[in-house]
């Protein structure tokens, strides 16, 4: 299937012709979408069961532009590529922490993934100006997962060594990483 961008209309059709999306819903199953992409970059979809609500994935598909400015501003579809390694990786390292990836499509730069309906939009709650006290303890535990490396030894030792992340604050103090 050539590359085009797909909306409310089009995505239940195409998401039935992925096995592994398919697979997630009861045959036959009712299906409503609603576009919730509120970004300059990509199309995001919620797909759900009308009957089984429970049953839902969320779609996300890179457009060829930037969003917000037009095809005027094109960008590259890889991105998308680049992201569903990344969040399997992840998953990989930290499951639980990161939404599973049910399916991913190199030619629509499209992947699907678990959907997290119970969890809200981080930027919606700081905007409101709420408070989370647990806040720097959650998102360490999946920054820390991204900076676990094996050298050929530990691998084979079956062990991991974590390094400290690359990141501090300007003028912080950084201590080496225990080894």
């Amino acid at each position: 299937m050539a590359y085009h961008a797909l909306n409310e209309k089009t995505l239940i059709d195409y998401l039935r012709s992925r096995p592994a999306v398919a697979a997630r819903f009861a045959r036959g199953a009712d299906l409503t979408v609603k576009e919730v992409g509120d970004g300059n970059l990509n199309l995001v979809f919620i797909v759900a069961n009308r009957d089984e609500p429970g049953q839902a994935v969320v779609a996300k598909q890179a457009l060829n532009y930037l969003r917000v400015a037009g095809e005027s501003w094109p960008l590259t579809r890889e991105r998308m590529r680049f992201e569903s390694q990344a969040m399997q990786t992840y998953n990989r390292l930290c499951p639980d922490l990161v939404p599973e990836i049910y399916d991913y499509d190199e030619e629509m730069s499209l992947m699907v993934m678990e959907y997290l309906g119970k969890h809200e939009i981080m930027r919606k709650a700081l905007v409101e100006r709420r408070r989370f006290p647990r806040f720097v303890d959650h998102i360490s535990t999946e920054g820390d997962a991204g900076s676990v490396h094996q050298s050929a030894p530990e691998q084979a030792a079956g062990g991991l060594r974590l390094h400290q992340p690359l990141h501090h604050l300007p003028g912080e103090q950084v201590e080496p990483a225990d080894r």
